[in-house]
């Protein structure tokens, strides 16, 4: 048996290729095993998402394109399978050559000018080069390890990053040329590059431990000695770049000085994660430990505003925005030296990661309608120049910056539009995000220019939206009291026929015009006036009236209030029957019927009211309420279901108005964004309204709670985003800064 202590190593030959060794041929199994079953989980994956995103795509141009992607994929998936494949066989042939072959160029960006290259080139080249950085910064041990034993095998030449088949730079190229066989738009390839990110970059870790394990068990240094050299620690870091920063210590403002204690607290914090060993916070990028030399501050800012003037071609999508801040400064730090690229100071590390979970913390907001997302996220590049320049960025709520971001936050908190490109304020906000990116170099005043330019707007657009709110809130209390006065109107004369027997024409008197003359009543009077009362009262009366009076005190009363029940009859109709004819007759109809009633009574039809009269004063059929008992199962269930706990309504009492809902309207099958706007006291009512003031929804209290406890009524934080976004990034932080537990035994 082999002692693992024992080394293995290979020694030249005089032909033009080497033997490899059998522990690279057993790495070059493993690696090849993990990573096309990888692959395939890839192509999978796309073939789904490519039909998800066709099946809700807006247009037929989005629609063709994300169809064509998924069926091109389709057609040439072997072949790309197979090309992968061939490529990984070929890196690994390439180790055992004798003589190295002439360098072949890199996918990275040319030492030209960005400008002169390609607009997919770029697009290309960020996303590889965002893979490459991260990969190489998650398994910077793994892959270290991995390379020094691969050296030690292939004795007749070095082994590095350039030619090492595992490293991400060499699989990533591989996957680009394999990309060119799809004739499908770039930014279906760029959806494609993310999946691969997720789905086989992530699983690098695994390729690396399974072959440094297969060479440690074949006796390939089993133990490695020293480590991968680690950055400088934050202390002197800070202060290495702190001499480097444009603005000398005496000119920082007090404020700047207060509010620089939160940038230090943040920088401790991501110090704690990484004396923790790997990092691991989410899209954290280490660049103080690239190979190349360092870069300053200041040649850091310039290349940032180079890459800005080249944004300006572009608008990022939702989906493109993620990871786009690392993939710019991969890109130059890369630059000059794509096999070397270049570190920066750790404050510059420090803020271009705190940077980008900002935006990370964006694109996950539900708050923030996704279109505004993609908008806000535009300026990246220049939120991270002011945040180099200045770091009490992160605490000084008054900066321009961060008031402007929080205002388009705030004001698109209940945003929502099917065609973006023809809303007034998404233009106005994208002008002023592009205005900014095309003209923001050092001078940060343009930032306040465009807050005062946004403040105007959203000055005039909450004045038009509060007045159209007044109406609507008017027309909600209005449109309550009618339905308050009908529905107690309706119970009262309910209350009062279905235990009497009356005259056709009495009834349907009462039931069609007095009903609606006691209703105009309480809206103009309430229901306690003496007015309404007065009403109400009258019906007590006039069925009195129509009953057979048998005593001669009685008829005597009837004859004596007869006249005033008339005038009081008539008096009343005089509000709903504008046509003098129609109401005489009416009144006569009425005199002439209870005339009858004490002549000659059998000659009237006079019966309880019918179920369609009863209906016309809202009583439907069996909508009496069960008991348990009568319930059936399904019903029971249902009732259980639906059973609302004290929690919830006072929850939906104790809501601030003004608050705004992501709302999901179940029966329509839609989410609406919408404000409780008021509630009515006269029905129990809440009343939501749109960004423009529109009334959009009307719940009563308990269908309100019922929403609340059922989660169709989500709230949407108001809080400024920045506040929101810092207080999550420094909880996270201090979440994974924790050193994990050991189990006591």
């Amino acid at each position: 048996m082999k002692n693992k202590n024992d080394h293995i190593r290979l020694t030249g030959s005089n032909s033009p290729k080497a033997h490899s060794p059998a522990p690279v041929g057993l790495v070059k199994d493993s690696a090849k095993s993990i990573l096309m079953h990888c692959l395939e989980n890839l192509f999978n994956s796309c073939d789904d998402l490519f039909f998800d995103l066709s099946s809700r795509a807006t247009s037929n141009t989005e629609q063709n394109l994300y169809f064509e992607s998924m069926r091109e994929l389709r057609i040439k998936k072997a072949g790309a399978l197979s090309s992968f494949s061939r490529q990984l066989d070929d890196n690994f042939d390439a180790l055992h050559q004798l003589s190295n072959p002439k360098p072949e160029l890199t996918r990275d960006a040319t030492p030209d000018s960005l400008s002169l290259v390609q607009d997919d080139d770029i697009e290309r080249d960020v996303a590889i080069n965002s893979m490459v950085s991260k990969a190489r910064g998650n398994n910077q041990e793994a892959l270290y390890h991995l390379q020094v034993r691969l050296d030690y095998l292939i004795g007749h030449r070095s082994i590095d990053s350039d030619n090492n088949p595992l490293d991400p730079q060499q699989l990533c190229n591989s996957f680009a040329d394999v990309c060119e066989l799809f004739d499908i738009h770039i930014k279906a390839k760029i959806i494609i590059y993310k999946q691969f990110d997720r789905l086989v970059i992530g699983q690098l870790g695994k390729v690396y431990a399974t072959a440094n394990d297969l060479l440690i068990n074949e006796g390939v240094i089993p133990k490695i000695s020293h480590t991968i050299a680690k950055a400088s620690n934050p202390e002197q870091a800070d202060s290495h770049n702190a001499a480097s920063d444009t603005k000398a210590p005496e000119t920082l403002s007090a404020t700047a000085a207060a509010t620089g204690i939160q940038f230090t607290e943040l920088s401790n914090l991501l110090a704690g994660i990484r004396q923790l060993g790997a990092i691991q916070a989410p899209n954290y990028s280490q660049y103080t430990a690239n190979p190349g030399p360092q870069m300053s501050n200041n040649e850091l800012l310039a290349a940032l505003s180079n890459i800005q003037i080249e944004q300006t071609r572009q608008a990022l999508s939702v989906e493109d925005a993620a990871n786009s801040l690392h993939m710019f400064v991969d890109l130059i730090l890369s630059k000059s030296n794509p096999g070397a690229p270049q570190s920066v100071h750790q404050t510059d590390e420090d803020t271009i990661n705190l940077v980008a979970m900002f935006f990370d913390f964006i694109l996950d907001d539900q708050n923030l309608p996704a279109a505004f997302q993609a908008l806000i996220s535009r300026l990246q590049i220049p939120v991270l120049k002011v945040a180099l320049k200045d770091r009490s960025f992160f605490q000084n709520g008054g900066h321009p910056a961060r008031k402007l971001i929080n205002t388009v936050a705030a004001t698109a908190l209940g945003w929502e539009a099917e065609h973006p490109e023809k809303d007034k304020f998404y233009l106005l906000v994208a002008q002023i995000i592009q205005d900014i990116i095309e003209n923001y170099g050092q001078d940060e005043s343009i930032f306040e220019h465009k807050l005062v330019e946004l403040n105007e707007a959203v000055k005039q657009y909450e004045h038009r939206q509060a007045l159209i709110e007044k109406r609507s809130k008017q027309a909600a209390q209005g449109k309550a009291i009618t339905h308050s006065a009908k529905v107690l109107t309706q119970k009262t004369i309910l209350d009062l026929l279905k235990k009497a027997a009356l005259p056709i024409e009495i009834s349907q008197f009462i039931i069609e015009y007095w009903q609606a003359f006691m209703v105009s009543t309480f809206i103009k009077h309430g229901k306690d006036s003496p007015e309404w009362l007065d009403a109400a009262q009258l019906i007590h009366d006039l069925l009195w009236a129509c009953q057979a009076q048998q005593d001669a005190k009685s008829v005597a009363r009837l004859e004596k209030i007869k006249p005033a029940l008339m005038a009081r009859i008539e008096k009343g109709l005089l509000h709903i029957i504008t046509n003098d004819n129609e109401r005489l007759q009416l009144c006569q109809q009425i005199h002439q019927t209870i005339q009858q009633l004490q002549i000659n009574k059998a000659e009237l039809s006079i019966r309880p009211i019918s179920p369609a009269q009863a209906q016309e004063l809202g009583h439907t059929p069996g909508s009496g309420s069960k008991n348990w008992k009568e319930m059936t199962a399904l019903e029971r269930q249902k009732a259980q279901h639906q059973a609302l706990t004290y929690e919830f309504i006072k929850q939906a009492e104790s809501i601030a108005l003004n608050t705004w809902f992501d709302y999901q309207v179940t029966h329509e099958q839609k989410h609406l964004r919408c404000k409780l706007s008021a509630r009515i006291e006269a029905n129990d009512s809440y009343i939501f309204v749109n960004r423009f003031g529109f009334n959009v929804l009307e719940k009563t209290r308990k269908e309100f709670a019922y929403d609340l406890q059922q989660k169709h009524a989500k709230g949407l934080e108001a809080t400024p985003l920045f506040d929101r976004a810092f207080s999550t990034i420094s909880d996270n932080l201090r979440q994974l800064g924790q050193p994990t537990q050991q189990p006591t035994s």
